[in-house]
């Protein structure tokens, strides 16, 4: 099902541990080996669109997952407005930050990078999932119910699926190749200019 994907983190993961060992004439066979997982050097995937895409859509994702579950915590459970407000703020911007420095990560060419963006879209997938359920029941229990409250749990789950056709695609796995290659590539130079 995630056959893309799978072999994106494969590819990742074999690629890491070459170039952590591999000396200037392993790194260019590398350098080599990844230009011709890309197919064309020069293409969609050398501009990442596809982990900027899932990044936009993982954001919105969450962002219209989070302040409804809140409301919904603020009324279901008689919890506090500010606090609760304030805690779905600041849970925004945690989860801004790690998906940031996890999608900076992936495109400079590393493997860990990519598990801890599949973490974190898993936990989107979780909000926005309980989100659709909450929603689901509320509808079912026949309980007065807004309308943006609705739309924003089905647009979250449309997004999510976006964001897995994206990672699940072939270019996400030739983009992982390009950042495989640049990261080879930085690691020839520096050698290069440092060398002894």
């Amino acid at each position: 099902m995630f056959y893309n994907l799978k072999s994106s983190l494969e590819l990742s993961k074999k690629v890491t541990a070459q170039i952590s060992k591999a000396n200037d004439e392993q790194l260019e066979s590398i350098k080599d080996e990844m230009t011709d997982k890309m197919e064309v050097p020069i293409g969609w995937h050398i501009m990442g669109i596809p982990l900027s895409s899932s990044l936009i859509c993982s954001l919105f994702s969450c962002a219209m997952s989070l302040m409804p579950l809140g409301i919904k915590m603020i009324d279901n459970f008689n919890w506090p407005k500010y606090p609760t407000l304030t805690g779905v703020f600041i849970t925004s911007i945690i989860y801004c930050l790690f998906v940031y420095i996890s999608a900076f990560s992936i495109v400079r060419g590393f493997y860990h990078a990519i598990k801890i963006y599949l973490a974190i879209y898993v936990f989107t997938t979780t909000l926005a999932s309980l989100n659709f359920i909450f929603d689901i029941v509320a509808i079912y229990q026949a309980r007065m119910h807004s309308a943006w409250l609705i739309s924003s749990s089905v647009i979250s789950m449309l997004l999510i699926i976006f964001c897995i056709r994206s990672l699940n695609s072939r270019m996400f796995y030739k983009s992982v190749a390009y950042y495989l290659f640049a990261r080879a590539w930085r690691k020839k130079l520096y050698r290069q200019k440092y060398k002894p």
